[in-house]
């Protein structure tokens, strides 16, 4: 069986016959659901759906939603969450606007520390190794290996507003407003946009990898690819009317 999940549906979209083969069901706020809105939907390793929200984070197995939030799980003291991501090893790591980042699992809810302390809320999360992330606030950015957090040194000159990309060799890539960079062994190091290039801030960015190693990205409307030779644009050929 396939589920569809919205946050809001319209008219149209209401009253659209699901394909041949398909069949459609809707859930909310008689099913379990705190709003009809939503800040981020992923779904697990194990199949769950989760669900971030401004009035509670939501684990959905297919026929009801279990709820997070303060009053059934005493660790949170906000409601609101953002920066949803599956963790590849079992549940999900989410952003808190007062308890920074949490990893939630089936029955169990973890506050990231640094030396006992909650992380500051943050604008970013990475992940794609079991049991470790990356997160960025607006000051700095963290290594997080389970319950601990490490501050990575000098990130407080390159801090991240788009969630970072691996490439081939292992290396995180991110993008700042004026330029990439790339993170190696805990160390940066930084490729500057040509003048008067600006990235819009957004948490995602189009980019990718070529065969070569080349890194491709979109920028205002315009392909860049970043190689041996710099950064280089590529012209967008025009749309047929």
């Amino acid at each position: 069986a396939v589920a569809v999940l919205a946050g809001a549906a319209g008219p149209a979209f209401a009253a659209a016959p699901p394909e041949p083969g398909w069949t459609q069901a809707t859930w909310g706020l008689r099913d379990g659901l705190p709003v009809l809105t939503f800040s981020g939907l992923v779904q697990d390793r194990d199949g769950y759906l989760w669900i971030s929200t401004f009035d509670g984070l939501l684990r959905f197995d297919g026929a009801a939603f279990t709820v997070f939030d303060p009053s059934t799980h005493p660790e949170l003291t906000s409601s609101r969450f953002a920066n949803l991501q599956a963790d590849p090893g079992g549940g999900v790591w989410v952003g808190s606007e007062v308890d920074g980042l949490l990893h939630v699992g089936a029955g169990e809810v973890r506050v990231v520390r640094e030396g006992g302390k909650p992380l500051p809320p943050g604008s970013a999360v990475f992940t794609d190794r079991p049991g470790e992330a990356l997160y960025s606030t607006s000051e700095f950015l963290y290594l997080v290996r389970g319950d601990e957090a490490k501050r990575i040194a000098g990130s407080e000159k390159f801090v991240a507003f788009c969630r970072p990309r691996r490439d081939r060799r292992g290396d995180l890539w991110y993008m700042t407003r004026d330029r990439l960079v790339r993170l190696r062994d805990d160390r940066f190091t930084t490729f500057p946009l040509p003048p008067g290039l600006q990235i819009v801030p957004r948490r995602e960015q189009y980019w990718w990898q070529s065969d070569a190693g080349d890194l491709w990205f979109e920028c205002d409307g315009q392909f860049w690819r970043l190689g041996a030779n710099g950064f280089e644009a590529l012209p967008v050929p025009p749309l047929d009317p």
